[in-house]
């Protein structure tokens, strides 16, 4: 399970609506204090909810033995690998389309819909208003539960640890997944220069990265977690 968690954790990190968050906030009236109610808010919301699935629940959807748990983290990384194969097929009819003279409205590693979208009513918001509420209203509304996080919901409920070890395992999988907002806030406050250089280069390269390059990515965590997951119900 640890393992698990700390895999999904750290892949959070690298959703591309998160990222373009943290300039935004930057960018802001009193950047500090926007970045952090950001973070109360998101963490507020992501906690809540994990603590309600966890524990509002008399069973957990797979059960609670051992066996399991492991099936929970085959049921995973499954749906990883179809995901990543989803992504790759894309990737490359996209390229081959490229190569055929057909025209490419935007590169095979952009989502212009759901992102454009979602970047757009974000400004919308942040241009309304400078309050810090506003700034904690939109991380409220972040922590909204994601596939990632509901999947490891799954895993730490369907685990045989004691109750306190799925309140530990849900505060590494916070901890970890809010690290692209308090990295920066830490680095914002040392090195502000520094800090916004460093996220315009991060932000640069995670944009010039292919769909088929995040695919490969997925498809790895995805068979991690199925040997895990066999392992798990082998034991």
């Amino acid at each position: 399970m640890w393992t698990t968690v700390i895999l999904l954790g750290i892949a959070v990190n690298f959703e591309p609506t998160r990222i373009g968050l943290v300039p935004l906030l930057l960018a802001r009236q009193k950047p500090l204090l926007q970045l952090f109610a950001f973070l109360v808010g998101s963490l507020v919301s992501t906690v809540t909810f994990g603590l309600v699935v966890l524990f509002g629940f008399q069973r957990s959807p797979l059960g609670s033995s051992s066996a399991d748990g492991g099936k929970a983290q085959i049921a995973v990384g499954a749906v990883a690998l179809v995901v990543a194969a989803g992504m790759a097929v894309h990737g490359a009819t996209t390229r081959r389309g490229a190569r055929n003279g057909a025209p490419a409205a935007v590169p095979d590693n952009t989502e212009p819909g759901a992102l454009g979208k979602a970047a757009g009513v974000v400004s919308g918001i942040f241009r309304r208003g400078q309050s810090p509420w506003v700034s904690g209203l939109v991380g409220l509304a972040s922590g909204v539960p994601s596939v990632d996080f509901l999947a490891v919901l799954l895993i730490i409920g369907t685990s045989p640890t004691s109750e306190f070890g799925k309140v530990a395992a849900l505060a590494l999988f916070v901890a970890l997944g809010s690290l692209v907002v308090t990295a920066p806030l830490i680095g914002y406050l040392l090195a502000p220069r520094k800090t916004l250089d460093l996220l315009g280069r991060f932000g640069t390269w995670t944009r010039s990265r292919s769909r088929m390059e995040y695919a490969v990515a997925l498809a790895i965590v995805g068979c991690l977690l199925i040997g895990l997951g066999t392992a798990h119900m082998v034991k």
